[in-house]
């Protein structure tokens, strides 16, 4: 169950397959807490899907980008076992995502508030030698504001 909880916090907004921007109508939002409320995006716009009744549709949403998310979550598992935790494999995927640009403009990056890491890419995080800890600075509001942060990068890389 934990893995799953790991791959619901994946996601909250995804991509269109064909425009790579974010949808336009996908929500971009902090937390209550003013923490990042996305880890990363995922293809979930302009997907070829079975239909109802038969044939084929292109369809959007969020139910759409979960299942590309857990077959990113199984992807890096097999052809990494299992040595990284479920929340290290979200810092992986957030730290070698691909930024995504804004919605509107087309040239503009999105916020860190609207595409987390950028949009998943299994090539590179797969082939990562590097690991990112914590995955998110979490400075908090102003009255409860944490101005001193540590930041961990290692290098896991093998010596050739």
């Amino acid at each position: 169950m934990r893995n799953l909880n790991v791959i619901m916090r994946l996601t909250g907004l995804f991509v269109h397959l064909f425009r790579r921007q974010i949808n336009e109508w996908s929500g971009k939002a902090l937390t209550w807490e003013l923490q990042g409320g996305v880890s990363l995006l995922a293809i979930g716009g302009g997907l070829l899907m079975a239909a109802l009744g038969g044939g084929y549709d292109l369809e959007d949403g969020v139910s759409e980008a979960i299942p590309m998310v857990a077959g990113l979550y199984a992807s890096y598992r097999s052809a990494k076992g299992n040595g990284d935790s479920p929340d290290q494999i979200r810092s992986i995927f957030a730290s070698t995502a691909t930024l995504v640009t804004d919605t509107k403009s087309g040239s503009v990056l999105a916020s860190v508030a609207q595409q987390g890491g950028g949009l998943a890419n299994i090539y590179n995080a797969v082939n990562s030698i590097t690991r990112v800890s914590p995955q998110a600075l979490h400075l908090n509001d102003t009255m409860h504001f944490k101005g001193t942060q540590t930041l961990t990068i290692s290098n896991v890389g093998k010596v050739k």
